[in-house]
């Protein structure tokens, strides 16, 4: 069986991102739940963002074409057969009697014969736009239509139709078995001392008015002595069945080729992605497939959302906050102001999500997203002070932001959280100006969340955001807007949340007097 390769088309990144970047943006959490369960995601792929648009709208093409004809059933139906055939192999090796680990690997032969041709089935003259799923469907067809694969199709048929020819009498007397040929007068007795012993025990719990008798699901895969016996006997009956049986597990390596191995994997990416998005689809948030372009042709972002804080509000049963923003060509550098507990974190972790997320080639939060693939994404959030390096805060700061100024070009996506809080007003206002200069030569794109508004006008062209707040001036809309950074809404916040309005302090003189 041929393959092509359904997730780097055009060959696979060379640099994978840090721990670091995924747990500042929160995509770590996401990667973990997707992990678990028996539909895995292919966890390296998500640490090679795609820095070329080929790539990604190649995948785009895979995930529309799930989507348009429906097949995300159908390939999860073949995603959990592999994986039953997985699991399968590690749950045989318990088994002590070759004969039941050879039926077993045949009931499975033959389940994926027929989830394999019921899925090229549905495959066939459904009109395909992703090259990827294309070349699946002519990979499948050419393999199923070849010889060996023909050939094995009814050497498992006939052999599991030899197997239920199979019928036979087992006589119970004075503490023996015999297992005889229903047409035949051959008979195999059982009743050694032993298992006289074992079957005398295995029966006593009914005798002597014990518990009845249970077995648990695990307990299917094994067999008790009495079984075993019998089992024995039947091999010694119908010697020829059990040893095509035997051969048959010879050839499982054939029956499932590398190639189809690499495509359950790589279709795994897809499949879990898509477990992941319909539930949040069904809970009216949108998701929709960025539009990839330059890195000068501006940004656009409607009804987004951070995917971690969505999962906690719809599971609390409230309503997810969505933002907006559009950058016009040129602009690159932001800067957001506002009151604390505003939503200006997780807007940054937000946008840092959209970038990523639209560099592995997936649907994003969003009705509309229009973005360009960085070549690196750069974050610089809050974190404690080192106890390895012994640095205090402010100087771990700055060797961070070093780090990144060294390394960030005009196409890079620097997010900056609330630096430099450990120092003086004055002094995070002059290391944040020349950071900004730093960052603005460099021609890449920044956020930068401050409480400094003066940073917003530092710089010409800067774009100023601010975290809104509403008519209670106590009160977080989670909005984030273009606007000047005034201070002034925030300010009158912390008045009245002190009790220093005209009112309150004019009611509590009257008190006095």
């Amino acid at each position: 069986m041929k393959y092509h390769d359904i997730l780097f088309p055009y060959g696979r990144p060379k640099e994978r991102v840090s721990e670091e970047l995924l747990k500042d943006l929160r995509i770590d959490s996401v990667l973990l739940m997707l992990s678990q369960g028996p539909n895995q995601l292919k966890y390296d792929t998500c640490y090679l963002p795609l820095t070329d648009k080929e790539s990604v709208l190649y995948r785009h093409a895979i995930f529309q074409d799930i989507m348009r004809f429906d097949l995300f059933p159908v390939l999860m139906k073949f995603q959990e057969m592999m994986d039953t055939i997985n699991l399968l192999e590690d749950q045989l090796k318990r088994l002590d009697l070759p004969v039941l680990r050879y039926r077993y690997q045949l009931n499975r032969m033959i389940e994926l014969k027929k989830t394999l041709l019921d899925l090229l089935d549905y495959l066939k003259g459904l009109p395909l736009k992703s090259e990827g799923l294309a070349r699946f469907r002519e990979d499948l067809s050419e393999y199923v239509s070849s010889e060996a694969f023909i050939l094995l199709d009814k050497e498992t048929s006939e052999l599991k139709a030899a197997l239920a020819e199979i019928t036979f009498s087992v006589y119970v007397h004075d503490n023996h078995i015999a297992v005889r040929k229903i047409d035949g007068e051959e008979l195999i007795k059982t009743g050694s001392t032993e298992f006289e012993k074992e079957v005398s025990g295995f029966f006593d719990q009914f005798i002597h008015g014990r518990a009845p008798f249970q077995r648990s699901a695990t307990d299917g895969w094994f067999l008790n002595p009495v079984e075993e016996q019998i089992l024995g006997a039947l091999m010694t009956l119908f010697p020829e069945p059990f040893s095509r049986l035997e051969k048959m597990a010879g050839k499982k390596s054939r029956f499932v080729p590398d190639a189809l191995i690499s495509y359950h994997q790589d279709l795994g990416f897809y499949t879990v992605w898509m477990e992941y998005i319909l539930p949040k689809q069904a809970a009216k948030l949108n998701f929709c497939f960025p539009m990839i372009t330059g890195r000068e042709d501006g940004f656009m972002a409607a009804n987004c959302f951070d995917l971690v804080l969505a999962d906690q509000m719809l599971e609390a049963g409230q309503q997810v906050v969505r933002n907006n923003l559009v950058l016009k060509p040129g602009e690159r550098i932001l800067v957001l102001t506002g009151p604390n507990q505003g939503g200006k974190t997780t807007y940054a972790r937000m946008l840092g999500q959209l970038f990523y997320l639209g560099s592995l080639g997936i649907p994003v939060p969003g009705t509309a997203v229009k973005i360009f693939l960085p070549d690196r994404i750069f974050t610089h959030f809050e974190r404690q002070e080192s106890q390895q390096t012994l640095n205090g805060k402010l100087k771990d700061d700055l060797i961070r932001i070093h780090d990144i100024l060294q390394k960030a070009t005009k196409n890079s996506l620097i997010l900056i959280n609330e630096m430099f809080s450990s120092t003086t007003l004055r002094d995070a206002a002059w290391l944040g100006k020349n950071i900004l200069s730093e960052i603005h030569d460099r021609g890449a794109l920044c956020l930068y969340v401050t409480f400094i508004n003066e940073l917003a006008s530092f710089i010409p062209g800067t774009v100023s955001l601010v975290s809104e707040i509403g008519e209670d001036l106590n009160q977080r809309t989670y909005q984030i807007v273009r606007a000047a950074a005034d201070g002034k809404a925030y300010a009158k916040s912390m008045i009245q949340q002190y009790g220093l309005t005209y009112e309150s302090i004019s009611e509590r003189i009257g008190d006095r007097e």
